[in-house]
């Protein structure tokens, strides 16, 4: 799957769940993933809990220099 940016998925998401961007910023996150599944596009949209985030970055979350599905993290975005 090819990486997007963070807008794209916020976006898309957005777009797929007939929310508004406004309230998807109120409710949710958009974090970087690096699960490696087939269709990750590199970003996982969390519940905004920190709780939750902290499950995702502990379990989910690329490190630094961290390949995932072809792509390179550098700390802030996605490098294909």
């Amino acid at each position: 799957m090819n990486r997007i940016t963070k807008e794209q998925f916020e976006k898309a998401y957005c777009e797929r769940s007939n929310i508004t961007l406004t309230y998807y910023h109120s409710h949710f996150v958009a974090l970087p993933c690096a699960c490696d599944y087939e269709q990750c596009e590199g970003w996982a949209s969390v519940t905004n809990d920190a709780d939750m985030i902290a499950a995702h970055m502990r379990f989910y979350a690329p490190r630094v220099g961290q390949e995932s599905n072809g792509s390179l993290w550098n700390g802030d975005v996605w490098v294909v």
